[in-house]
């Protein structure tokens, strides 16, 4: 099931497909479950409405649950100040650039400076590089420092090709160990920025994303 992008199972799924794979009957699968389930190998949630359960692995109850508590965080605290006049800035750009922005992405970039989170979507030739341009460039003249990172090393390098500034894989952003296998910049010691771009975040596991929130300021 996670291979296919999914943070859980519905147990009646989950065992039809153990009984299927290790030609057992559903109630042996069933009573193995609940016995994985006792041993905390696996976590058990009740679906919404009441239609069952999910059965989770504990590494990605711990991230979706995480995850959600500090993006919850994030959005609770308030707005760093930015003293900027928004519509000026927009102008600067669009003369600086010779390009007359959409209203939807003079939209978003108001938004992108005046809240703690924003999700830019959108299929290829819709705008979102200018934006995040725009995003960048108007911040970096208020002197606010800003990180770039996508999953792998080609994301990256692209970001950092289309913005023409450094971009790093979130992995490196994160200073992960291989030598510990964690990483570095964690709630202890986060990273040091006013704004992070994230790049190609479908391609971002919960795991990553929930490491990604934790260092945050």
């Amino acid at each position: 099931f996670s291979d296919d992008g999914h943070v859980y199972a519905p147990r009646p799924a989950l065992v039809e497909s153990a009984a299927l794979l290790l030609e057992v009957g559903a109630e042996l699968a069933e009573e193995a479950v609940s016995d994985l389930s006792g041993a905390r190998q696996v976590v058990l949630e009740p679906l919404p409405g009441g239609e069952g359960e999910a059965v989770y692995l504990p590494a990605l109850h711990t991230a979706e649950i995480g995850a959600a508590a500090r993006m919850e965080a994030l959005l609770a605290t308030p707005v760093g100040r930015v003293d900027i006049d928004v519509d000026r800035a927009l102008e600067w750009f669009e003369e600086r650039h010779r390009i007359d922005l959409a209203e939807e992405q003079r939209e978003a970039i108001r938004r992108a400076v005046s809240r703690k989170v924003l999700v830019i979507t959108g299929g290829p030739g819709t705008g979102k590089t200018t934006l995040v341009n725009a995003v960048v460039e108007i911040l970096e003249k208020k002197n606010r420092k800003i990180l770039l990172a996508a999953p792998t090393g080609r994301a990256a390098r692209r970001l950092g090709d289309l913005t023409g500034r450094e971009a790093r894989t979130i992995h490196r952003m994160l200073e992960f160990s291989p030598r510990t296998g964690t990483f570095e910049r964690n709630p202890a010691r986060p990273l040091d920025a006013d704004l992070l771009v994230l790049d190609e975040v479908s391609m971002v596991d919960i795991v990553l994303f929930h490491h990604v929130l934790k260092a945050l300021p």
